[in-house]
């Protein structure tokens, strides 16, 4: 296995000083691309604004690397938002954490003052968004929910350093899919990242800002029946959306009662989630390889007209499923 070690900042010294040691390519300060003996791809490094700069990669490797990330001079948190098609690791403290979309923690947060090191996933594509930002312009935020919810249960108690991990949400997916679908070379793509990059942490902040209000106004009993129908939702997208009534019979609760808590807690109707959750599907299926028409995988999604459900996938992703679709390519014996 490759092993690559840096450390990062949060100007571009870091990168300049990989791409002095490394055999990797810089076509300009911002982009590095990775040597052929490793895979295909490029990562883009910007500053976005003072204390807080982006890296985003997408690569694909066809030898194993692991990157070592050692302790920083500069004191920021690493987001690390990873949607590779299949399972990274994170080594923190000597222990490995899977990441990726399709785990539960395709979010992870940590402390630029801890090693740990990334191993990206083999014959796929990783594509990865990572934000550093100065500890200074968070501590406050993170202070003032040290008692909500699972966020501040990994942050920097006991002096012990951060790391964080949950799912990402379906807003920040679709604005990390958005640049993917750009070229790096664009005139107007630092700009577009750098826009997205800050929705993306506003997403995250959103996300966890409204707990005290949620804490306030549910009880642990109904946020378990709302997550139970969110957990049922995930397991069925490929049936037709279930109803209101049958949500809420399944939380025991009335219908608006559980409306507005599912809004609360998850900041979309029961109905859109399930549609954004069901749109990730699809375009997970369209990429598969696995299907010889698109009529295969609406069927497998229930859904009747193919014109509904492009103008559906249109509205989510901007783009026709047929830009996405992988063609099943049939072997002859």
């Amino acid at each position: 296995m490759r092993k690559s070690t840096h450390f990062y900042s949060l100007n571009s010294e870091w990168q300049y000083r990989l791409t002095c040691a490394k055999d990797n390519t810089i076509l300009n300060k911002e982009i590095i691309v990775l040597p052929e003996t490793l895979g295909k791809g490029k990562s883009y490094f910007t500053q976005i604004t003072s204390g807080i700069s982006v890296l985003f990669i997408d690569f694909n490797l066809t030898k194993p690397i692991k990157i070592n990330h050692t302790k920083s001079d500069n004191d920021f948190y690493i987001f690390h938002f990873d949607l590779s098609e299949k399972t990274s690791s994170i080594k923190i403290n000597d222990i490995d954490y899977k990441t990726g979309v399709s785990q539960s923690s395709g979010l992870t947060i940590l402390s630029s003052d801890v090693d740990s090191s990334f191993s990206p996933p083999v014959g796929c594509r990783t594509l990865v968004l990572r934000l550093l930002i100065d500890k200074i312009l968070l501590n406050g935020f993170l202070k003032n929910h040290q008692n909500e919810g699972p966020l501040i249960q990994e942050i920097e108690t006991n002096n012990e350093p951060l790391h964080y991990h949950d799912t990402i949400d379906s807003n920040s997916i679709v604005l990390i899919e958005s640049i993917r679908k750009k070229s790096f070379i664009e005139s107007l793509f630092d700009s577009y990242l750098k826009g997205a990059s800050l929705k993306i942490l506003g997403n995250f902040l959103n996300r966890y800002s409204d707990l005290k209000e949620e804490k306030n106004e549910i009880t642990d009993t109904e946020k378990k029946a709302i997550s139970a129908t969110r957990d049922y939702l995930v397991k069925n997208l490929h049936n037709p959306f279930p109803s209101i009534l049958f949500l809420s019979k399944m939380a025991h609760m009335s219908s608006s009662r559980y409306i507005y808590l599912f809004k609360l807690k998850y900041k979309v109707t029961p109905n859109i989630f399930f549609t954004q959750e069901k749109m990730l599907l699809s375009n997970t299926l369209l990429k598969s390889g696995n299907y010889s028409s698109l009529t295969e995988i609406i069927y497998e999604l229930n859904y009747n007209r193919l014109s509904y459900f492009s103008s559906k996938y249109y509205s989510f992703f901007n783009r026709k499923p047929s830009d996405d679709f992988v063609k099943r390519v049939s072997i002859q014996l």
